[in-house]
């Protein structure tokens, strides 16, 4: 994990780091990205970088279902 100085101080992870965090695959970290549920930045055209904040705010509460299934309401 990296930090960078902007005007504040702000972290970004790599998909390695952002999946390790979150103990998922890097393929599901890729696949938010994808979908827009990850904003995801990119530098040059293979570097691409998740803002640390950003990812926990994309992360949304587990409220148990039928088999697992998740509710909206």
């Amino acid at each position: 994990m990296r930090k960078e100085n902007l005007d504040t101080e702000v972290e970004f992870l790599t998909i390695k780091d952002a999946a390790q965090m979150l103990n998922v695959h890097e393929n599901t970290i890729r696949t938010a990205i994808s979908s827009g549920s990850i904003k995801a930045y990119r530098l040059g055209s293979r570097t691409i970088r998740i803002k640390r904040e950003q990812l926990l705010e994309s992360l949304t509460p587990y409220r148990a279902g039928e088999l697992g299934q998740w509710k909206t309401h």
